[in-house]
């Protein structure tokens, strides 16, 4: 019985779909939600010029090919990375290896690079002077 009732629905909005579709055709002109369907077959008509003009085949390969590319080009740089994180994790354990076996300790680090500022103050301090002189010659 259900399937009865559920043919019978069926034909009876088929039936009042091709009456309003033959009035509609007779009149010239849409009844029922003429905004919207003239919305709908804009772009029913815009989809179906795209499919008419557009070559399927060449877009998804360019677009399959340029996922493949990103992918690629995201495992590279990925990979440099831990590359990279490694370099610099084994050059610290490397720098801590000659510290222990040469014996330097973070005393004579800092009274090198203490020295290191002292010359580059008075080289500073030196070439002021040098453009002093210069300047009081003119």
């Amino acid at each position: 019985m259900a399937y009865i009732i559920a043919v019978a629905v069926a034909l009876v909005l088929f039936g009042g779909f091709v009456a309003l579709a033959s009035c509609e055709a007779g009149a010239g002109r849409r009844f029922l939600l003429a905004g919207p369907r003239k919305s709908l077959d804009r772009k029913v008509a815009r989809v179906a010029f795209i499919l008419d003009h557009v070559d399927l085949g060449a877009f998804m390969r360019d677009t399959v090919r340029d996922g493949i590319e990103r992918v690629l080009h995201d495992v590279a740089h990925a990979s440099l990375l831990a590359v990279r994180f490694l370099e610099r994790a084994l050059t610290r354990f490397v720098r801590r290896l000659r510290e222990k076996r040469d014996g330097a300790s973070d005393a004579s680090l800092k009274e090198r690079l203490l020295e290191v500022g002292a010359r580059l103050r008075r080289a500073i301090t030196l070439r002021r002077i040098a453009i002093q002189r210069k300047d009081e010659r003119k």
